[in-house]
């Protein structure tokens, strides 16, 4: 057991580390891009990312489900099968499109989603090896790499958005041939095997619902270029990945604790959901009241030509805050195996999201697509999160829950009106925690 706890606090610690080093990249290329250029790189990774949900087809989700039971081979297997079509498919794609467009950026990002699939996959494995000195190096040692890269293209004055692309690629390939041997040896046999037809079952549902979830996510970076300058598009997406404060949380969340409830769940151990509901969001409600107070100096080390980034950072952090809630009770959606619930809310999702957006962008600029997006995550997370925990027939005190939830909303709001009204709902927020937390102790 104290073997255990310390893995699990590698594990964590490492996850801060990693998603912490993601916020200090913000504030390096905000100094060195201009918002224009910066919303240029972001947005090759952004259609990177969505292509590498593509290629992977959910296997880093089959891996987490089924690792235990099943042979890896066989579901590695399955996904070389789908991984390889769909890249001669893509490549040919690609080679087509080249007569006609300046494709420069689509090769970026299409070489961006295939270190991202590739990143993933051993990351995921390494995970439920149980190995956290391996994830340590894998995750911190390709961070530090890409982080050296970065500075020393700063320094020869050649950053851009492509040679920021290929920092990241680098730092991936390099720190995947120094572990890959060290994977393969602690690989544990297992007779039993996953079909084609079993692993597609399973990864087809859970991808359309990832790729929709993650579409809805960032359809407001897809919709906004056809409204707004470039200049704007840079500053949305500065404020944006400054909210990966609280993402660092929701990583050493997902990290630690779904490999050890899958394991419970496993073994008819009592799962607890709502005690983890409560614990978890008092922790990201003093999380989000410490960082909606400090905005302004937030926002202020991006630069002076990040400034707007302040009126819209405050309103953008709830969507991490309720994305992080979402992920607890959806767990029993994965766990019994009703993945199309998956795909039908995050169906749902995105058609909310681009109507939110496109309705309230038009008449309110940034600030109405940033709130456009908060209202899509919070009827995401009541969907996940309730069908989940229905699932499971968990039980949890939803007036108090919710309470705290609609004052955590308002918090925006009333930082940008009213800061003394800001405070006074911030002290009630402390005082439904402590009562929670002393609940709790009895």
């Amino acid at each position: 057991m104290k073997i255990l706890k310390n893995q699990k606090f590698i594990f964590a610690l490492s996850s801060l580390i990693y998603s912490a080093s993601n916020f200090l990249f913000v504030y390096i290329l905000t100094r060195f891009m201009n918002p224009s250029i910066y919303g240029e790189y972001n947005t090759i990774i952004m259609y990177g990312t969505l292509l590498s949900l593509l290629l992977i087809l959910g296997t880093d989700q089959v891996i987490l489900r089924y690792y235990i039971r099943n042979n890896l081979k066989s579901l590695l297997n399955n996904f070389y099968i789908w991984y390889i079509v769909i890249n001669l498919f893509l490549i040919i794609v690609i080679i087509f499109m080249n007569f006609y467009l300046n494709i420069n950026s689509i090769i970026f990002g299409y070489l961006y989603a295939n270190f991202v699939v590739i990143f993933r996959i051993i990351n995921v494995i390494i995970r439920m090896q149980s190995d956290a000195l391996g994830y340590s190096f894998y995750n911190l040692f390709s961070k530090l790499i890409e982080l050296i890269t970065i500075l020393i293209l700063i320094k020869f004055t050649f950053l851009s958005t492509n040679t920021a692309i290929i920092a990241y690629m680098f730092s991936v390939l390099l720190t995947s041939l120094i572990i890959i041997n060290k994977v393969i040896k602690n690989i544990e046999y297992k007779k039993s095997e996953l079909s084609i037809k079993e692993q597609f079952n399973y990864s087809v549902p859970m991808f359309g619902s990832i790729i929709l979830t993650t579409l809805a996510q960032n359809i407001d970076k897809i919709i906004l270029p056809l409204i707004i300058s470039a200049h704007q598009i840079g500053i949305y997406f500065s404020a944006f990945k400054l909210t990966s404060t609280l993402l660092i949380f929701q990583s050493i969340f997902s990290i630690v604790w779904m490999p050890d409830i899958i394991r419970k769940f496993e073994n008819k151990e009592n799962l607890q959901l709502s005690k983890t509901l409560g614990s978890i969001q008092s922790i990201l409600v003093i999380l989000i009241s410490i960082l909606i107070s400090f905005n302004n100096l937030l926002v202020g080390f991006l630069g002076k030509e990040y400034s707007e980034a302040k009126f819209i950072l405050p309103i953008l952090f709830l969507v991490p805050y309720f994305m992080m809630l979402a992920e607890i009770g959806s767990i029993g959606i994965t766990l019994r195996e009703k993945t199309h619930f998956h795909l039908i809310i995050s169906l749902f999702y995105t058609l909310s999201n681009i109507i939110f957006i496109l309705f309230l962008s038009y008449r309110f600029g940034l600030e109405g697509t940033a709130y456009g997006v908060v209202l899509s995550t919070i009827l995401y997370y009541i969907l996940r999160n309730y069908v989940g925990l229905l699932l499971l027939q968990e039980k949890i005190k939803f007036i108090k829950f919710e309470a705290i939830n609609f004052l955590v909303f308002l918090l925006p709001f009333l930082y940008s009106t009213n800061f003394y009204y800001f405070i006074f709902i911030v002290l009630i927020l402390n005082i439904l925690i402590l009562t929670n937390i002393s609940w709790r102790l009895k």
